[in-house]
């Protein structure tokens, strides 16, 4: 608050405080409610944030279950290479000759026109005249 000047008469100084502590007021009280828009921002922002962590452990519980049936439903035994009950016959590990696909020569060519190339007409390709 401002203090009084000599020539402000006790009407008007009391007016002034009048005005002040309304003003005070008003100030706190809009205070008060941006500090509860905050604090339910806040609360909003905090279930929110809840949800998605119930939804993502929802949603590894079903990974996790659908994993575990794949793995329930699999082979019970799977050969492996490198183990000493598994041989493999001698006959595929010679290595065969592959066919070939493409022959080694490729043939000449004769008379042979290069493709056109895309040219844009001739009004796009002029400087702009105004």
């Amino acid at each position: 608050m401002t203090p009084a000047t000599e020539e402000e008469t006790s009407e008007e100084a009391a007016q002034r405080e009048a005005e002040y502590e309304q003003r005070r007021k008003e100030h706190q009280a809009e205070e008060e409610r941006r500090a509860e828009e905050r604090r339910q921002q806040f609360e909003r922002e905090q279930q929110e944030h809840k949800a998605e962590q119930e939804r993502r452990d929802q949603l590894r519980k079903q990974r996790e279950a659908t994993f575990e049936r794949i793995l329930e439903n699999a082979p019970k035994v799977l050969p492996l290479l490198n183990s000493a009950s598994y041989s493999v016959p001698s006959s595929t590990l010679t290595p065969t000759p592959s066919p070939t696909i493409w022959p080694r020569t490729s043939p000449t060519r004769t008379n042979s026109v290069a493709p056109k190339r895309f040219c844009f007409p001739p009004s796009t390709t002029q400087p702009m005249t105004s």
